[in-house]
């Protein structure tokens, strides 16, 4: 962009969730975003001007929770495989996984762990190649009470073990955040069914403790209102699914400064290969519905709700289900310029990202854009351009291929 000193924009969600502009020009000095104004004729024709006219431009997008060592497959058998396969296997698709991101318009994710670590090694491995803007937060492996769910993320913490003692004595290098599991998957044959708590509130604020002292974010998996009230009371940063939490924790949450991801796109996806004719879709179509329900609740509260896929599950393909997650987000009456901000600035605080920021003045370059007005989007997501104030454009994004090697990942 050092050429650039101009963009006209068609439109421009500035990512606060204020209004949608409409032909605007931007004028650039030092990669920063000098003044936004209204486009006159004669800046069309200046040779320094980027035309942008016909497109939507945004922030870079974040997915809050995936898991680049999995794969959305539905098949079985490649699911088994997947969680078993060794580092030079599953290096290869968290790659591709990295690329499908990028070709969506994601710039940053976060990962919620996989047993084996691939993700962790992953990034350390790559860390030292700086072309392409892409942003990995980590949590290795995460921590489950030992006989309970969460073997295919981490690890288990017995019966007479400390969680924050364990904490404490894991070594972190390039880890940016803690996962906690403190409930169990949502019933697909009981509908509302809670799972108890895998660690009580004492164990839960001594483990937040801990992780604090290291400089450590938490995320916690938690679905139902006894695990969500202990995560949120103990002082986690986030809260991962929160099905059937209920709006007493939503109001804790909001008043804690709490950030929920909602992780929808599992359910609809689950949804969608089954059907709503057996007992199984039929919960599930009730699941989501409860979960929008909350969203909207959320909404009205002021939650700091981000955006995340949890994809790598069953039927979530990584990049092209943040698409599908934030069409969610417009069920549960988000506008697109609240949904925008839930998968950028919402985001950014969360994971106290400083290289991203809202399309304000004085702010970075950095942007995606993608062709028509915000009434496309997020469909338009399936085709979109990369900009940072580098000078680096990707267009079409698509027609890009990204591998370890050419991966930047802080």
């Amino acid at each position: 962009m050092a050429k650039v000193k101009k963009i006209i924009a068609g439109w421009i969600i500035d990512g606060t969730g204020g209004p949608v502009y409409e032909k605007t020009l931007l004028n650039i000095d030092n990669g920063k975003i000098k003044s936004i104004t209204n486009t006159e004729q004669k800046d069309y024709y200046d040779h320094d001007t980027l035309n942008l006219s016909e497109y939507t431009i945004f922030p870079p997008l974040v997915d809050a929770h995936v898991h680049l060592a999995m794969s959305g497959t539905i098949k079985k058998k490649n699911r088994e495989h997947q969680l078993n396969a060794g580092y030079d296997e599953i290096k290869h698709n968290i790659s591709n996984h990295i690329y499908s991101c990028l070709s969506h318009g994601i710039m940053a994710v976060r990962d919620g762990g996989d047993h084996c670590g691939h993700s962790l090694k992953f990034k350390k491995n790559n860390s030292n190649f700086l072309k392409n803007p892409m942003i990995i937060h980590v949590a290795g492996k995460g921590w489950y009470r030992e006989e309970r769910y969460g073997s295919l993320v981490g690890q288990p913490v017995a019966k007479n073990e400390s969680l924050a003692d364990l904490i404490l004595k894991e070594k972190y290098d390039d880890v940016q955040h803690i996962k906690i599991i403190n409930s169990g998957l949502n019933s697909l044959n009981d509908y509302g069914k809670e799972t108890a708590p895998q660690f009580n509130l004492l164990e839960m604020k001594e483990a937040v403790n801990a992780a604090k002292s290291l400089g450590l974010k938490v995320m916690v998996h938690a679905n139902g209102k006894i695990p969500v009230k202990i995560s949120v009371e103990a002082g986690c940063d986030s809260i991962e699914h929160g099905y059937f939490m209920g709006m007493k924790n939503l109001e804790l949450m909001a008043k804690n400064n709490v950030s929920w991801i909602p992780t929808t796109t599992p359910m609809k996806a689950f949804l969608e290969q089954i059907g709503t004719s057996s007992n199984d879709g039929k919960i599930a179509g009730l699941n989501l519905k409860h979960q929008i329900k909350q969203m909207e609740f959320a909404r009205e509260i002021g939650v700091n709700v981000v955006a995340g896929t949890d994809s790598g599950g069953f039927g979530v393909n990584h990049g092209v289900s943040l698409i599908e997650e934030l069409k969610i987000f417009s069920k549960a009456g988000y506008k697109i310029n609240e949904t925008i901000r839930c998968a950028t600035t919402n985001a950014y605080r969360l994971l106290e990202i400083d290289s991203f920021n809202s399309l304000s003045i004085g702010n970075r370059l950095n942007f995606i854009a993608t062709k028509g007005s915000p009434a496309e989007l997020p469909y338009s997501l399936n085709d979109c351009s990369i900009f940072n104030n580098d000078g680096f454009v990707k267009s079409p994004i698509s027609a890009l291929r990204y591998t370890p090697r050419h991966c930047d990942v802080r």
